[in-house]
């Protein structure tokens, strides 16, 4: 069973940042869609920036996992990631791959 304690959620300005800890991507998969339906309504129409550290993700599995968020009323906006194989594979299937710190105004 995967260990919820390597699982952190943030607000911040873009959304919901997820954090997911070093598991194995299968069991890290399994506590955040195990904490998304422990809490659907809490969660439901949120913006979700996943933070997967080293985890490399092909396009089957970031896609897949995609879709299942969109099914529960969540949006998968960007995946932060250690791996260039998981930042091309979040590009490719349009995510987002940073969080871009807003701009100082000018006089």
């Amino acid at each position: 069973m995967a260990d919820r304690q390597n699982l952190h959620i943030k607000g911040i300005r873009e959304g919901l940042l997820i954090t997911l800890g070093e598991d194995s991507w299968p069991d890290s998969r399994t506590a955040l869609l195990e904490h998304v339906h422990q809490q659907a309504e809490f969660l439901r129409g949120g913006r979700l920036i996943l933070d997967v550290g080293n985890h490399i993700l092909r396009a089957a599995e970031l896609g897949q996992l995609r879709d299942i968020l969109s099914e529960r009323g969540l949006s998968l906006w960007a995946v932060l990631s250690n791996s260039p194989i998981t930042q091309q594979t979040a590009q490719t299937l349009g995510l987002a791959t940073r969080i871009t710190k807003p701009a100082l105004e000018r006089s």
